[in-house]
């Protein structure tokens, strides 16, 4: 059998990532889907001999001595490229590399936990004794696909006995994470001129109801992850400065907790609120895993500490996992967000 080139040499598989790292930016498709990156990523696993399966942007594959009779352990990442924010100075198709920082959008939120789990797999993909399965699974960002299941795109393989999530948590253990649900909300009103003497306002009906999400507290606390949060993310409304416009509508993200299911969060918040509302997302699976699970025990044995992330939005299966991944959550989503170098080696 050819011997598979998996890059043993651990610098040089560090350059590999970074090689991959800056490809994913100058390889993003004009509508900000995923499928050139997924592609990038399906061929940079055939560069090294290593054939991976491309499923609806999906790209997984698993390690070469898989065994069914082992535990599995998945790898897994979702990649989304947003559009540029306002404020951010760097070209962003054009990655830089400055003072050993990498800048471009996306670096430190998700490319970066990304390509090191891709590194972590190319390493021990032909390795004939390891002790479980891996399988290696980098999916588009999940809100371009809100119907896809990962069970879909992954083979029948047997269950997965654990998850090692890429996400920024500056290669600490993150071991519980909320849930998240969006919800787009509207507050109508009779359309009509500034002039007219009726009270009747879509716009400050809706801040009645943004009012109370900002204040409202939900009783239950979760002991894991803490209280329920709510958001309001964006705002549409007017058409003119002289109409009172028909309708405002806002959206809202909502991190979730253990302590209510989504059906009861929604209750209380028509009881509360006279908007309409919508759920355009959501992923219930808010969870948290033991520290003494055998995952967390062998990363807090090389040094690792493990903690609670409720910023991050949770993977969207349910299985026992951890959250790892260089990186800071709080550079995500900034203007001229950044990943050291040093952090993805």
């Amino acid at each position: 059998m050819k011997k598979l080139i998996t890059d043993p040499d651990q610098s040089l598989l560090y350059a590999s990532a970074l090689d991959l790292l800056g490809m994913m930016l100058t390889n993003v498709s004009s509508d900000y889907k995923q499928g050139n990156i997924a592609r990038l990523i399906h061929d940079f696993l055939k560069q090294r001999l290593i054939g991976s399966n491309l499923t609806q942007n999906t790209v997984w594959v698993n390690n070469l001595y898989f065994d069914v009779n082992k535990p599995s352990i998945l790898l897994y990442s979702e990649i989304k490229t947003p559009k540029a924010i306002r404020g951010f100075r760097a070209d962003y198709s054009k990655p830089s590399i400055r003072d050993e920082k990498l800048q471009a959008q996306g670096y430190n939120d998700e490319k970066a936990s990304a390509v090191c789990l891709i590194a972590a797999f190319i390493h021990f993909h032909d390795h004939p004794t390891l002790p479980f399965n891996l399988c290696l699974s980098i999916r588009e960002q999940e809100q371009d696909c809100p119907d896809r299941k990962i069970t879909t795109q992954i083979p029948d393989t047997g269950k997965f006995d654990y998850a090692i999530i890429g996400q920024p948590t500056g290669m600490h253990l993150a071991t519980a994470e909320k849930g998240n649900m969006i919800l787009i909300c509207s507050s109508v009103s009779p359309f009509q001129t500034s002039v007219t003497e009726e009270d009747e306002n879509a716009i400050y009906n809706a801040l009645q109801d943004i009012l109370w999400f900002s204040s409202y507290q939900f009783p239950r606390i979760s002991h894991a992850l803490g209280a329920i949060r709510m958001t309001v993310t964006e705002i549409q409304g007017g058409i003119s400065p002289y109409c009172i416009p028909p309708d405002c509508r806002f959206t809202v993200n909502i991190r979730l907790t253990d302590a209510y299911t989504s059906e009861d969060i929604l209750e209380i918040i028509h009881a509360h609120t006279h908007c309409h509302i919508t759920v355009s997302h959501i992923n219930e699976f808010a969870s948290s895993v033991s520290h003494q699970h055998p995952l967390v025990l062998a990363g807090l044995s090389i040094g690792r500490s493990a903690y609670t992330i409720t910023a991050t939005e949770k993977h969207p299966f349910n299985i026992p996992s951890v959250s790892m991944g260089p990186g800071e959550i709080l550079r995500s989503g900034q203007p001229d967000e950044i990943i050291y170098s040093e952090e993805i080696h």
